[in-house]
């Protein structure tokens, strides 16, 4: 829901009613004649237990819960005299020593005047209080604020600040203060005393010169690492340290504050304002910064208009520099009363910050930040960082308080803002969706194991019953005898006897004893008689089977037959299980039993469905072999309890639950009902504190009987709700079925659930964060991280943490590294730390090579990086990319790595790497179709340069980059004769290429031949790369090229040549020679191409206007070539 579809509301709070006495009081302050009340906006509070109001010379005081039984009657205690207006800031309701009449601590009160004197009941039930004098300095009480609770025989301690900004603490005084309240008064910190007597004396005698401050209008107290104060004035916003104990920090609102308001109004009026005043309101904790409100005016203006900003906690241990955030406030209604004439504005303005609002880092789900006034109130709505805000303005809502009703005061909880009303009663304040009714109360039915325990009187028609049990299900062995006789004496406490009893048994093996008492309690749980009520017999099971653990663990029995392997028959079957698992099974089958014959009784419905299913139980095999007809007959024999929610199950099959709708949701909700109750029961009794905990084995008994049915129902659900028949409140109900039914399921489940099907419909549902719960509890990794992998990268990492440390011991981080690399995100696994990430990626050197670059290993980061590159021999752009960043990694290494091998097969395997990305797109799509990421080798390059091309210019360029492509080989390696064979052979293709039979003259050779064109080009063409301002093939590195022996060379030629031809061949060959050897002689700046078209603006001037210079050197050097050329010949 956005922010634009709330609204600011008071919703009363029903629970909290003014008992008639306090009705009484408000009654007894109103003047009719004046047609007013004496009753001020500042004589209630509140906190979690009591409600308490100040009227007059007395204070009520009454417990917030509302009692159905009996009317609520308030405790009066008188106040001290006083001829200065009350506030409830200087009363403080606290948890006393003493305990009531229910156990529960009677509440202490302290209670101090605005002159100083102080009265203290440490519990309001005795009536009896201690009044002191504070000496204060005549200063005037502000705020009282409890420090410490009381504890060891020690008074609570309390801080009380002054109007004057003194702090002042109130601490225990004697041995026994807790019982007699006593308490001391010692000043911690302030500014020097203000008192009215300082004051007047220094009006009469004059005195040191001194700025003055105001008054403070507002304290609180705030528990970080030190305890601080603070206290707001109009003029000055101060930090008290009270370990220290001293003054923190001061900023003064005309020096610190008034600029950021003049800030705004010159933004307002496009100019300086003039007469700009701003003034402290309030102030309280807000995400551990300090939220401030503050009233500024100007000479153009006559109303106050209300700011606020904000600090960064570093308030908390240093004076803040600067304002973190800040923002107006629009008081567009009410506007009467922020006239600039009426300083009442600023007194009667308050900040009120809930704790979870100001520990949230959002404002999401939260009533934002509240200012109340006696006539309205209104919330601001922080929905963004307040470091890096997003959006300039923050969400303003105001709600009026009833124009007939009166505030009496407020109080800030953890959750809400509390406002107390003379007719309203008590409220909270909301910021609600717009059009919100009153909130409705929901009821959550618990399932709740009834009390096991059993008096002195039950114990003998409970024996009588067990008695019963044994001799109906059991054959008078000695062995069960003294097991039975031995349990008797336990329940009565014999402790002694009941362990003689039981030495015969003791004796026996482990897995002997396990049987013995196994059959023992099954003959309990399975007993059954018509004569006794169904739920009378449910209960003493339940006690008893309780009770016989106690004896098991009492008698050293239970560590020793609890890990015993056991053969349990069911239904023909022989099912192997341990001590520890009957014992469980046992308990269980019992609250399991009456689950079931509670929710049974509670409907019709429920009834109807529970004969439906008790008709299909009676005529499964194992049920009838007994002999059973009646249907709750069943309740008395435990050990088929399973067989109901099986059968259960199966009453939502499409075939069995009909296709009318009503009906249809009727059994659904019977089912869930059925399934859900069996679970919360079971699940409660192995969380009951009186029965003996037992571990629960992997496989569990309701996994080999009735678990997998509660998947199956949780499938059907997911079923019906795909159809979208059901309506929106169905809906909600299926799926808080699902999420209980689903629960136990994988509870019970011997394996870990990884991706689960019914978690990822769920998700799909709507419900991500129950699913996210469930898979979290459960431990289904494979939902966890593919649901975190949809979140930004902060909430994603943080989570990802989280969970390593919670799941340590089930390897959650080789979980999560294994699904990164299975589903191809790298990206988020290499941003995962830690030694046990970095030896997982140590398998992997595509991943290896970027967590070593992250580690600054750059050393061990090249050689991962060669090994990939000699290893790529399928994409040219891995190679090129894995070859790059090994050199710079070896180039950066200053961790001690040899990397001369790196180094050694970059400048090998460079000249490859750069010539194969010249080679162009349209001979390496003839080579390779579209694939044009292929690797090329040596060969390859070679032979494809020097293939046919459609004109004589890309033929020359062909041959142009197969010869540079040689020459870069062989000033890699000088010495290979393989690469020397390669330059003659390429020198032959050349020579091939041409019909020379057409050549008649030497000019020929020069214009008609590509020999003669690729001559040409050596001596005369050098290109550059785009950007490049030099050749990309230089001189020096031409001469390289030049066939060891021409003749041979030419001997081996196809060509038709003649003798001319063969001269005019090695003519131009001699001549290109020496060319080159003088060009190998100028200096580079003599080949240096500025390129027109890649200089910026005023680099393209300048080069323009040295065009003709550059130019004409070059011709001179054409000529200087030409002329040598001339003279040698």
């Amino acid at each position: 829901m956005s922010g634009r579809d709330l609204e600011l509301t008071l919703d009363r709070v029903s629970s909290i009613e003014y008992p008639a006495l306090v009705k009484e009081a408000f009654l007894n302050n109103w003047h009719a004649s004046a047609h007013r009340s004496e009753v001020t906006s500042n004589c209630a509070s509140l906190n979690d237990r009591y409600c308490w109001v100040l009227s007059r010379n007395q204070i009520f005081i009454w417990e917030r819960a509302k009692s159905s039984h009996r009317a609520i009657i308030p405790t009066q205690l008188p106040l001290p005299t006083s001829g200065l207006p009350r506030s409830v800031k200087c009363v403080v309701v606290y948890d006393g020593v003493h305990r009531g009449a229910n156990k529960t601590p009677c509440p202490g009160i302290l209670v101090v005047s605005p002159e100083g004197v102080l009265r203290h009941w440490t519990s309001i039930e005795s009536q009896t209080y201690i009044e002191e004098v504070l000496d204060i300095n005549n200063e005037v009480a502000l705020r009282v604020e409890l420090t410490d609770e009381p504890i060891d025989g020690k008074s609570a301690s309390f801080l009380l600040t002054t109007t004057s900004g003194t702090v002042y603490f109130l601490n225990g005084k004697g041995q026994d203060s807790a019982k007699t309240g006593a308490l001391e008064c010692n000043k911690v910190a302030g500014r020097e005393a203000h008192g009215f007597r300082r004051r007047l004396s220094s009006i009469m005698f004059g005195g040191e010169s001194k700025e003055s401050t105001s008054l403070i209008t507002n304290s609180f107290q705030h528990q970080s690492k030190d305890l601080l104060v603070v206290t707001v004035s109009p003029d000055v916003l101060t930090v008290y340290n009270m370990y220290t104990p001293c003054e923190l920090w001061s900023l003064k609102t005309k020096e610190f504050f008034q600029p950021k308001i003049a800030s705004f109004f010159e933004a307002d009026l496009k100019r300086t304002p003039l007469k700009v005043r701003a003034r402290l309101i309030d102030a309280a904790v807000f995400r551990d910064g300090l939220m401030i409100l503050i009233g500024g005016t100007h000479e153009e203006s006559q109303s106050v208009h209300m700011f606020m900003v904000w600090m960064s906690a570093n308030w908390q241990t240093e004076q803040p520099t600067g304002v973190v955030w800040s923002a107006r406030v629009p008081m567009n209604e009410h506007r009467a009363l922020f006239s600039k004439i009426d300083d009442s504005i600023y007194s009667n303005l308050t900040l009120c910050i809930p704790k979870n609002t100001a520990e949230s880092k959002k404002a999401d789900r939260t009533d934002g930040i509240i200012i109340i006034n006696p006539y309205f109130a209104v919330s601001l709505y922080l929905p963004f960082d307040l470091a890096k805000p997003k959006k300039p303005e923050s969400l303003y809502r105001h709600v009026s308080i009833p124009p007939r009703d009166q505030l009496l005061g407020y109080a800030i909880c953890s959750q809400y803002v509390y406002i107390m009303m003379l007719e309203s009663g008590v409220s909270t304040i909301r910021l609600l969706p717009r059009g919100f009714a009153d909130s409705s109360i929901y009821t959550h039915e618990q399932v709740v194991v009834p009390s096991l325990s059993v008096g002195t009187d039950d114990w003998p028609i409970l024996s009588e019953l067990l008695s019963e049990m044994v001799a109906s299900g059991l054959p008078k062995t000695p062995l069960y005898q003294s097991l039975h006789r031995a349990f008797e004496l336990f329940a009565e406490k014999h402790m002694a006897e009941s362990e003689e009893e039981l030495k015969a048994i003791i004796k026996m093996p482990d897995q002997e004893i396990a049987r013995i008492v196994s059959q023992f309690l099954y003959a309990i749980i399975d007993y059954s008689d018509a004569a006794n009520k169904t739920d009378t017999e449910l209960h003493a099971k339940r006690v008893l089977t309780s009770r016989i653990m106690l004896f098991l663990k009492h008698m050293g029995v239970y560590e020793r037959i609890i890990s015993s392997p056991l053969g349990i028959s069911r239904g023909g079957i022989l099912s192997l299980r341990v001590g520890g698992t009957m014992l469980g099974e046992v308990s269980e089958r019992v609250a399991a039993s009456t689950a079931i014959w509670t929710w049974k009784t509670s409907n019709e419905t429920n009834s109807a469905v529970f004969d439906a299913i008790i008709e299909k139980v009676l005529r499964i095999p194992e049920v009838q072999d007994l002999g059973l007809k009646d249907k709750d007959a069943l309740f008395g024999r435990c050990g088929l309890v399973h067989h109901i929610p099986v059968v259960a199950a199966q009453q939502l099959e499409k075939n069995v639950i009909g296709k009318t709708k009503s009906h249809r949701f009727e059994v659904f909700h019977a089912v869930c009902e059925l399934l859900s109750g069996i679970k919360e029961t079971i699940i409660s009794w192995r969380n009951c504190r009186t029965k003996v905990a037992i571990p629960k084995f992997p496989i569990w008994w309701t996994l080999e009987t009735f678990a997998s049915c509660y998947r199956d129902v949780a499938e059907k659900i997911i079923e019906e709700l795909k159809n979208g028949s059901s309506t929106d409140s169905e809906r909600a109900r299926l799926l808080m079925y699902i999420l209980s039914i689903y629960d136990f399921y994988l509870s019970e489940s011997d394996s870990q659930p990884d991706n689960d099907k019914v978690l990822q419909e769920m998700i799909a549902l709507g419900k991500p964060a129950d699913a996210m719960e469930l898979a979290e509890k459960h431990k289904d990794f494979g939902t966890l991280v593919k649901n975190y992998l949809t979140t930004d990268v902060g909430t994603r990492q943080k989570t990802f943490e989280r969970y390593k440390k919670m799941f340590e011991k089930d390897d959650f981080e080789m979980y999560l590294c294994d699904y990164l690399k299975e589903h191809g995100r790298n990206d988020v696994l290499l941003q995962q730390g830690g030694s046990r990430v970095d030896a997982y990626l140590d398998n992997f050197k595509e991943l290896r090579y970027s967590r070593e670059i992250a580690n600054k290993q750059f050393g061990k980061a090249a050689l991962t990086l060669m090994s990939l590159a000699d290893a790529e021999t399928k994409s040219f752009s891995k190679f090129v990319e894995f070859l790059t960043r090994a050199y710079y990694c070896a180039c950066s290494s200053i961790d001690g790595t040899d990397v001369s091998e790196v180094l050694d097969f970059y400048k090998r395997r460079y000249p490859e790497m750069k010539h194969r990305k010249r080679i162009p797109t349209e001979i390496l799509k003839i080579c390779f179709g579209n694939d044009l990421d292929a690797m090329m080798s040596v060969e390859d390059m070679l032979e494809w340069n020097m293939a046919v091309q459609p004109n004589d210019e890309a033929s020359v360029e062909g041959f142009a980059r197969a010869f540079h492509l040689l020459a870069d080989l062989l000033a890699v390696h000088p010495d290979s004769d393989e690469l020397k064979k390669k330059i003659d052979k390429t020198w032959k293709a050349l020579v091939d290429y041409d019909e020379w039979n057409r050549v008649r003259s030497k000019e020929d050779v020069e214009k008609k031949t590509i020999f003669g064109k690729f001559c040409n080009y050596l001596i005369n063409s050098y290109p550059a790369d785009k950007g490049d301002s030099f050749p990309i093939w230089m001189p020096i590195s031409r001469r390289l090229i030049f066939p060891t022996d021409i003749d041979t060379v030419l001997d081996e030629c196809i060509a038709n040549t003649t003798g001319n031809h063969l001269s005019w061949i090695k003519g131009h060959l001699k001549w290109i020679g020496e060319q080159l050897c003088k060009q190998a002689l100028l200096p580079k700046s003599a080949f240096f191409r500025p390129d027109m078209k890649q200089v910026g603006s005023i680099s393209q001037a300048a080069l323009e206007a040295f065009g003709p210079i550059l130019q004409r050197r070059e011709q001179r050097f054409i000529d200087q070539l030409n002329r040598d050329s001339m003279m040698e010949t």
